[in-house]
C-alpha cells in the first residue's frame, strides 16, 4: 500500500509539474547511479516475488536530465515488469504511468517504444548524450 501512495503522489506530482509548466533542475546525472537508485526503491517487491533484477550500465555515462523524472520513468516501467510477473499480480492499471514516462522521454530528446512477441512484452527507450536539455545548462 505505500508503495502504491508513493506512486501516486509522484504520478500526481508529474500532473501538477506539467499543469503549471515548471521544469525541475536539469543537471549532469550518472546513469548507472540513477538505475541502481531506481531499481533500490522496488528492490523489497521484487525479492518478495522472486525476481532478480540484472543492471548492465555502463560507468562513466553522465547525461544532462531531469533526474526526478527519469527516475521517475525506471521505478515505473520496473514496477509495471513486477506487475505482470508469473506470481506478480496482473497489468490493471490506467497506464497513466506509461503516458508520463513517455512524456518525460519525449521531453529529454529522447523516445519510447514497445517490442512485443509471443513471450511477452517490453517497454524501451533511448536518450540522447547531449540534446536538447544540454542547452539549458549553459
Amino acid at each position: 500500500m505505500y508503495g502504491a501512495s508513493v506512486r501516486m503522489k509522484e504520478m500526481l506530482d508529474e500532473v501538477l509539474t506539467r499543469f503549471r509548466g515548471t521544469e525541475r533542475g536539469v543537471e549532469p546525472s550518472d546513469l548507472r547511479e540513477l538505475v541502481t537508485s531506481a531499481v533500490d526503491k522496488i528492490a523489497l517487491a521484487a525479492e518478495a516475488q522472486s525476481v532478480q533484477i540484472v543492471q548492465d550500465v555502463p560507468e562513466h555515462l553522465v547525461i544532462p536530465l531531469d533526474r526526478q523524472r527519469i527516475q521517475r520513468v525506471l521505478v515505473n516501467l520496473l514496477v509495471n515488469a513486477l506487475d505482470v510477473m508469473p506470481d506478480g499480480g496482473t497489468a490493471s492499471g490506467l497506464g497513466l504511468g506509461l503516458a508520463f514516462s513517455r512524456q518525460a522521454v519525449i521531453d529529454h530528446g529522447g523516445r519510447m517504444w514497445l517490442e512485443s512477441s509471443g513471450a511477452g512484452a517490453c517497454f524501451a527507450f533511448c536518450l540522447p548524450r547531449t540534446g536538447r536539455l544540454e542547452s539549458l545548462l549553459a
